[in-house]
């Protein structure tokens, strides 16, 4: 399997903050590239908006959960939000992009706030 970063179609405005969503992916063994809790951090200033995904629980048996909040000026870090506003959870990969690309556009154009 590729251990590339993860296609995402990033819209222009958005900082990627950190970013270790990979290509591949699967539960058997010791391979937890993406099953791991910080995966992606990206912001778009214009709108004060940060999206986080993660891997929760840590390892096996659990799934990725994508946050989109606003964050506090300043603040634009690892877990400082003040209140979702979309929350998504899928254990598949494809899904997760897709969502992720969505919520990118969708806020880059004013209508995911």
């Amino acid at each position: 399997m590729s251990n590339e970063l993860a296609p995402l179609r990033v819209p222009s405005g958005w900082n990627v903050v950190y970013n270790d969503l990979r290509c591949s992916f699967h539960l058997e063994g010791d391979d937890t590239q993406n099953q791991k809790e910080n995966l992606l951090v990206m912001t778009y200033p214009y709108y004060s908006k940060i999206i986080d995904l993660g891997w929760y629980p840590f390892r096996n048996e659990g799934e990725y959960c994508l946050v989109l909040t606003e964050y506090a000026e300043g603040v634009e870090h690892l877990g400082y939000w003040i209140d979702p506003i979309f929350i998504y959870k899928s254990a598949e990969l494809p899904q997760i992009i897709d969502v992720i690309n969505h919520v990118l556009y969708e806020v880059s154009r004013g209508r995911l706030l």
